[in-house]
């Protein structure tokens, strides 16, 4: 085999090495990452309580912002857009919120690509602490709706209490 040819295999050999690494990497990159990318961090709650969203995906509630001593910590899981749609159709069926419903809510919100603004977050308790007794609990509190265009305001239903929450981003 002359030098050429055994230059020109190796060069195509190493394309395809290097397509297959891309290829490889875009299948094993998480996107939900970016679902949490906008929403760590710490909010105000309209009732004056204090959620803390940290990047590692646990949270601390505050039962009030400057009483560290009351609170509930647990893990947390956020789902964005068609992540969203899904998880609340399939998932969350036994609450009866169907993929049409969900779909012409996002259609009627006035907001630039709405889609990319509708969050599931879901809080997964594990403990609550009050006056410093931690107390093991195992409670999902699950919060769909929209965060406005600049991420720093979450406007969401409490679906298992059926209520409406606002979160402003602390800054």
């Amino acid at each position: 085999m002359n030098k050429k040819k055994k230059e020109k295999i190796i060069i195509y050999s190493l394309l395809v090495i290097i397509a297959f690494i891309i290829i490889y990497l875009f299948f094993l990159i998480d996107d939900s990452r970016y679902d949490y990318k906008n929403i760590s961090g710490s909010y105000l709650a309209q009732d004056d309580s204090y959620l803390v969203l940290n990047n590692d995906k646990t949270f601390y509630w505050y039962i009030e912002k400057d009483n560290k001593n009351d609170y509930y910590y647990g893990k947390y899981s956020v789902y964005r857009g068609e992540n969203a749609i899904e998880h609340i159709t399939k998932e969350l069926s036994i609450f009866d919120i169907t993929e049409e419903e969900q779909r012409q809510t996002i259609e009627n919100m006035d907001l630039k690509n709405a889609m990319d603004h509708y969050y599931l977050i879901i809080l997964s308790n594990e403990l609550f602490v009050l006056d410093g007794k931690e107390n093991r609990i195992f409670k999902e509190t699950r919060y769909y709706g929209f965060a406005t265009q600049d991420y720093d305001e979450y406007d969401l239903l409490n679906v298992d209490a059926n209520n409406y929450a606002v979160f402003i981003r602390d800054k």
